[in-house]
C-alpha cells in the first residue's frame, strides 16, 4: 500500500471512529479528541465548534436513545471522507428541531439517509459538511408539516402572477 493510500485508509478509520463513539455511544469526551482546534461545521469555526458538535449530539441523543448512524458506502480521496449513512432512532425525549420547534416525545422510530463529508489531517477532522433528510424523519415521526403554495408564496412577498404572459 502506498503512502497516501496508508493516509486515506486511517482518515476514513478517524471517521468511522467518531461515528461510533461520539454518535452512537454518546461519547461527548471524544469530541475533543476527533476535532482540531481549527475546525469549521458548515461555515463555524473556532473552539466553540467543537461544543457545537457535542450540543448537537447530546440533543439527538436525547430525543432518540437508540439513535444509531451505519456507515452504508465510503469514499475517500486525500483528506476527503465521504460516507452514506442510514440514520435510525425511536423518537422518546424531548426533540428541538429549527423546522418546527419542540417536539414532545412520540414514541415513533425513522429510517433516513445522511451524507457527511468530513476533511482530516493529522488524525483529527478539520473540516465537516453534510446533508440529512429532516423531511422524511419528520413525517416518519408523525409531524405535520405545513406548505406554502407557490401562488401564497409569490402573494405574500408582494408579487401576484399575470395571467397570459
Amino acid at each position: 500500500m502506498t503512502d497516501q493510500g496508508i493516509i486515506e485508509r486511517d482518515n476514513a478509520q478517524v471517521v468511522r471512529s467518531y461515528f461510533e463513539q461520539v454518535w452512537n455511544r454518546g461519547d461527548l469526551l471524544a469530541v475533543e479528541r476527533f476535532f482540531a482546534d481549527e475546525f469549521t461545521n458548515f461555515g463555524h469555526t473556532g473552539p466553540d465548534a467543537r461544543a457545537l458538535i457535542a450540543k448537537i449530539v447530546e440533543t439527538w441523543r436525547t430525543a432518540f436513545p437508540d439513535l444509531r448512524f451505519e456507515v452504508d458506502d465510503e469514499v475517500v480521496q486525500r483528506d476527503a471522507v465521504v460516507h452514506l449513512i442510514t440514520c435510525t432512532g425511536t423518537h422518546e425525549g424531548r426533540f428541538e428541531h429549527p423546522a418546527v420547534g419542540v417536539l414532545p416525545p412520540t414514541g415513533r422510530s425513522f429510517k433516513v439517509d445522511h451524507m457527511h463529508i468530513h476533511r482530516v489531517r493529522a488524525g483529527q477532522i478539520v473540516h465537516h459538511w453534510g446533508t440529512r433528510n429532516d423531511l422524511a424523519m419528520l413525517q416518519q415521526l408523525g409531524v405535520e408539516i405545513i406548505t406554502r403554495t407557490p401562488a401564497t408564496l409569490t402573494s405574500s412577498a408582494g408579487w401576484m402572477p399575470t395571467s397570459g404572459r
